[in-house]
């Protein structure tokens, strides 16, 4: 919100949610902000079975339109619940917490603290763990041909993120990635495929001359779209391997386009010499895609 209508919207919106969220519990409750938009309601004297409801009442309520200014934005709430007697109010928030992080990662849904979602955090944190020393160590990589269908001819390669963990074997990229997004790895892990991909590239061009792939393709996360530098490693993995923009296909779903991340904003930065891109519209195992490959501007 703050990148596409300012830090003084911003702030607006949140002083809007502030003042909903005050407004919908009773005097003797607490609200209070926890982070950049991450606010905590305390209700007291309530029945432990009542959360979920009180929690859905309050979400329902940020969902209505909000007021920052000249604007009216629609936000969206991914509550966390904790209950209970007994337990210290740092615990309390800290299970909360634990609740938003699975509502977060569940699409939005309401999601109440159990035991078992510190399991399954705890289990997420070592698999982060396992997930640095394998990017560290190169375990990953699965390289698919596309051919040409009336001879057989593969014309590109497409580079798949597959791991196979030395103890865990294969760890399925639907349990990984989402980690990998969380903890902020899947920026250096998009990175490494993508060097790892075109070095490999430029090895087949040496041994295979004219029989070579002629490009190879990179899928591209939301969260790498996004960086400001995005486009200048792109450039200098290029520069690296020897290769032409035309030699690397980046694929882009259209949720990291329309979900926020914007293609256009990181391709000013890029450096001097204009280049041809290649494109295409086809990402498999996608329901929204698209694709762009990487142009340098002229200066």
């Amino acid at each position: 919100m703050n990148d596409r209508l300012g830090r003084g919207a911003g702030d607006q919106a949140l002083t809007a949610v502030a003042a909903l969220l005050r407004d919908s519990v009773r005097d003797h409750d607490l609200v209070a902000r926890m982070g950049a938009d991450e606010f905590a309601v305390c209700v007291r004297d309530t029945d432990p079975g009542e959360a979920a409801a009180v929690a859905a009442r309050i979400a329902e309520i940020v969902r209505g339109p909000v007021h920052a200014g000249e604007h009216e934005l629609l936000l969206s709430a991914r509550p966390g619940v904790s209950a209970g007697t007994g337990v210290t109010a740092a615990e309390l928030v800290r299970r909360a917490d634990t609740a938003r992080y699975a509502a977060k990662a569940s699409g939005g849904h309401l999601v109440i603290y159990s035991i078992e979602l510190d399991e399954r955090a705890e289990a997420a944190e070592r698999l982060g763990a396992d997930l640095r020393h394998s990017l560290e160590d190169g375990d990953f990589h699965v390289y698919q041909p596309i051919v040409e269908l009336h001879d057989g001819r593969t014309i590109a390669v497409e580079a798949l993120v597959r791991w196979i963990h030395p103890v865990r074997g294969f760890v399925s990229p639907a349990a990984f990635i989402p980690i990998a997004e969380d903890n902020g790895l899947i920026v250096e892990l998009g990175e490494w495929v993508m060097r790892a991909a075109c070095a490999k590239l430029a090895a087949w061009r040496s041994e295979l001359g004219d029989a070579a792939p002629c490009y190879v393709s990179v899928n591209v996360s939301a969260r790498q779209l996004s960086e400001p530098d995005f486009a200048e490693v792109v450039c200098r993995i290029l520069d690296e391997n020897g290769l032409e923009p035309r030699a690397l296909l980046i694929k882009v779903t259209e949720i990291a386009i329309f979900g926020g991340a914007s293609p256009s904003r990181p391709s000013r930065h890029c450096t001097a010499r204009a280049y041809s891109s290649r494109s295409t519209t086809s990402a498999p195992a996608t329901r929204h895609s698209a694709c762009c490959a990487p142009c340098r501007s002229t200066s």
